[in-house]
C-alpha cells in the first residue's frame, strides 16, 4: 500500500473483546468486561466532517475512524472492538486485507463512547 511506513503507526490502540458478567450485587445490571486480544500500533484516520459524497457506511453504520495495522495472524473480527488510551471504544465494522498482500489490515470503525457505558440502556 502506498504512502504507509512503520512510523506512521503512531497510535497505540487494543484489540478488546466484550463480554457480559453478572450485575453486581445490589444492582440488576449486568456488567460489560474487556479482555484485550491485541496491542497494536495503528495509523488512525478520522472520516468526520467529509462532504456528503465522500462519506463510507457499512450495514447503515456510518463509518468515523479508519484504523491501518500490521497484518496479524491473532484471530480477530467484527464481533470485538478497538479502545484506544483514552478509553474510547469503537465498533468494528469490517476488516480489509489491504491488497490481498498479508501486509496491512485496514479496519473501519464507528465510535461508541468510552468503556464506563453501561452494558444495557
Amino acid at each position: 500500500m502506498a504512502g504507509i511506513c512503520a512510523g506512521s503507526l503512531n497510535s497505540p490502540i487494543s484489540i478488546v473483546r466484550p463480554r457480559l458478567v453478572s450485575a453486581a450485587p445490589g444492582s440488576a445490571d449486568p456488567v460489560r468486561e474487556y479482555t484485550t486480544v491485541l496491542s497494536p500500533r495503528a495509523q488512525v484516520k478520522t472520516k468526520g466532517g467529509s462532504s456528503e459524497w465522500s462519506r463510507v457506511e457499512i450495514n447503515g453504520r456510518r463509518v468515523t475512524h479508519v484504523f491501518t495495522i500490521r497484518f496479524t495472524r491473532v484471530p480477530f473480527d467484527v464481533r470485538d472492538m478497538l479502545q484506544d488510551p483514552e478509553g474510547n471504544l469503537f465498533a468494528i465494522l469490517q476488516i480489509e486485507d489491504v491488497d490481498e498482500q498479508h501486509r496491512w489490515f485496514r479496519v473501519y470503525a464507528a465510535k461508541l463512547g468510552d468503556a464506563t457505558a453501561p452494558a444495557v440502556q
